[in-house]
C-alpha cells in the first residue's frame, strides 16, 4: 500500500520552489523599476538575487557578464562543477 502523503509532500515542495522562482523575479523586477538606477546596478542588484531562487541557495553564487565586466555574488566562486547559461 502506498503512502498517500508522499507526493502531497513532493507537491508541497516543488509549489516552494517555484515560489523562491517568482520571488525571485518579483524581486528583479522591483530593481528594473526604480528610477535613475544604472545597468551597472540594475546587474548586480539581479546577481545578489538569484541564488535565493535556486533549489540550494547556501552553496550558489552567481556571476553576470557582460562583454568584458564581471557583475558576481559576493561569495562567487568557480568550482569544479557549475550551471552556466548563456543569453545573447
Amino acid at each position: 500500500m502506498s503512502n498517500p502523503t508522499k507526493p502531497l509532500a513532493r507537491l508541497m515542495h516543488d509549489l516552494g520552489e517555484r515560489v523562491k522562482e517568482l520571488n525571485c523575479l518579483y524581486s528583479i523586477s522591483n530593481i528594473v523599476e526604480k528610477k535613475d538606477i544604472s545597468l551597472e546596478e540594475i546587474l548586480q542588484g539581479t546577481v545578489d538575487i538569484l541564488p535565493d531562487a535556486w533549489q540550494y541557495p547556501e552553496i550558489t553564487c552567481s556571476r553576470i557578464l557582460l562583454k568584458r565586466i564581471s557583475f558576481r555574488h559576493p561569495v562567487f566562486a568557480r568550482p569544479g562543477g557549475n550551471s552556466r547559461s548563456p543569453y545573447w
